[in-house]
């Protein structure tokens, strides 16, 4: 049955709601594919993207970000020991705002066929606040941040083999004429059909590109109560970094010529101004200072689970005083627990840096969720 009979039969229900935007493969006597559907139907379950406001803040389990496709919306929650020693508690709110507010209109065609639109779909906006929760600091910090991911090999709206995967989804109509009843029944067994297999071809995807290569640039301007009061807020300065990833394959002996990713490796150069810290044994004091910083970052796992190890060493400079480097090295891990609900977290320690400066062990974790919205089935 064509894929128009199809759709004149159930109302193209189980035709259309599963489906690659480019619609099921032209088979013989099929209609040509239909190229105008959304591309959202191809988002991912991959891991929630780090939040750019929080890692500025420096106060997020991960320091060095990773460059990768944005979701539509994304929340996460941290509780900790930072790295200067002080409880902290705080949220932010991470969005694709191409994708959640127009993402149902944007077609494959739209999206593969236009760098700009790419861009703009890859671009992530974030908003966070965090809160000292010990005496020697209270302070309230704000921060926004901007990512742009400039290049991105794991975005699964350019990969052939997931177009293909869901493209050649059979479509199968009804060997019969059904009744209301009969056909109520139809539609909702062909959809789950369709919708495992599905599935299945992001599953498989999944594996392939959860470690891929990327290149992202970004910026987060911040600021800070020192006293926690909505009344003292003054800029906080800002940070810019761009942060580069290689994904970590090796040869699939079971498929020649396939590789399967068994990690990452991301380099991050950062830069920030201003920024107001804590000073050590004098509670509700700070100094301000300039940070420019070189961070690693490695991921060695699958796309459900990774160990995570981070080392970072900056020139802080002080202000009215000489430059001091400082250093941190840190463990920890990241697991899905469900879909689009990631747990992340890390151990870890500093030293160098001002001698104004606490300096302290630190356990950092975040709790994430996110959501990318699908079009309605029509």
């Amino acid at each position: 049955m064509t894929t128009w009979a199809c759709r004149r039969a159930v109302g193209a229900l189980a035709c259309l709601s599963v489906l690659w935007p480019a619609g099921a493969a032209a088979g013989a006597g099929q209609d040509p594919p239909v190229t105008g559907k959304p591309v959202k139907l191809v988002t991912l379950d991959l891991a929630v993207p780090d939040s750019p406001a929080f890692t500025m803040l420096g106060l997020s389990p991960e320091s060095v970000t990773r460059p990768n496709t944005p979701r539509d919306l994304a929340t996460t929650i941290l509780n900790g020991v930072d790295r200067r020693g002080n409880l902290q508690t705080g949220i932010a709110l991470d969005m694709a705002p191409r994708f959640l507010f127009g993402g149902d209109t944007l077609t494959y065609q739209q999206y593969s066929g236009d760098g700009l639109t790419r861009f703009l779909a890859r671009t992530q906006v974030s908003l966070a606040a965090t809160k000292g929760a010990s005496e020697a600091d209270k302070a309230v910090r704000l921060a926004f941040g901007v990512r742009a991911t400039l290049w991105d090999r794991g975005d699964p709206r350019m990969d052939e083999g997931l177009v293909d995967c869901l493209n050649n989804l059979e479509i199968r109509g009804p060997t019969r004429v059904l009744s209301p009843e009969e056909q109520e029944d139809w539609v909702v067994k062909e959809t789950a059909r369709l919708r495992t297999k599905a599935d299945d071809c992001r599953a498989a995807q999944r594996e392939r590109v959860w470690n891929a290569s990327g290149f992202s640039v970004g910026v987060a301007p911040s600021w800070n109560s020192t006293t926690g009061e909505s009344s003292d807020f003054d800029f906080d300065g800002a940070g810019v970094w761009a942060s580069l990833a290689l994904a970590l394959s090796v040869e699939n002996g079971n498929r020649p010529g396939e590789r399967v990713g068994y990690g990452q490796f991301v380099v991050q150069g950062r830069y920030r101004n201003k920024e107001r810290v804590p000073v050590k044994d004098q509670a509700g004091q700070f100094f301000e200072q300039e940070t420019a910083g070189l961070g690693v970052r490695l991921l060695l796992g699958s796309s459900t689970r990774a160990a995570v190890i981070e080392a970072d060493v900056a020139r802080q400079t002080p202000k009215d005083l000489e430059p001091t480097t400082a250093y941190k090295l840190s463990l920890g891990g990241q697991l899905r627990l469900s879909t689009g609900v990631w747990i992340s977290f890390a151990v870890g320690g500093s030293g160098g840096g001002p001698a104004a400066a606490s300096k302290a062990a630190f356990v950092l974790s975040s709790f994430k969720w996110a959501m990318s919205r699908e079009p309605a089935i029509r």
